[in-house]
């Protein structure tokens, strides 16, 4: 476990310093991202569930979706299941109509009506003085729609989780 832990972590972390456009399985890829970030959840009971295709290639920038999955992944935890044992993270993607689709969800605390107004804004953040510097989302949004020529929109309810659903050209 520990020697597939420490491959995928290295994997990812030479694909988001090397921003190399490539083919990739996706599924392959996703599980690889989830593996690297154990560390940050082992000591809870929070389930990844991802659908997606075990031979869905695309060709694109793996660094960039694994700069994406983790941001919002280590929002789910910071924030969403901050007060969670047993948070639940649904993973979807395919391809429609030429077109990549990452659907993100988890069943956090959710996001409020004002608050989610702001989330790609840069700064913001609700964890101030917890060390949040309010980036990781504009981050993601500006690699989405920057990097990626995609778009990114976002969904919440309180105390129901958040959803993010990203459209990327292929």
């Amino acid at each position: 476990r520990a020697s597939e832990i420490i491959q995928s972590f290295k994997r990812i972390a030479v694909d988001q310093t090397n921003e190399t456009l490539e083919e990739f399985k996706v599924n392959e890829y996703i599980h690889s991202i989830i593996i690297s970030l154990k560390h940050e959840y082992k000591k809870h009971n929070h389930s990844f569930n991802v659908q997606c295709n075990e031979e869905l290639v695309i060709k694109s920038y793996p660094g960039v979706l694994a700069q994406i999955l983790t941001n919002f992944i280590m929002n789910s935890i910071i924030h969403g299941f901050a007060d969670m044992e047993n948070g639940k993270i649904d993973i979807a993607a395919f391809v429609e109509n030429n077109v990549f689709v990452l659907q993100y969800s988890d069943n956090g605390c959710g996001i409020s009506e004002e608050n989610i107004r702001k989330v790609f804004t840069p700064f913001f953040t609700t964890r101030k003085n917890s060390g949040g510097s309010g980036l990781g989302l504009n981050i993601v949004y500006n690699l989405v729609t920057k990097k990626l020529k995609g778009t990114i929109s976002v969904t919440s309810r309180l105390s129901e989780g958040t959803t993010f659903n990203i459209r990327i050209p292929v």
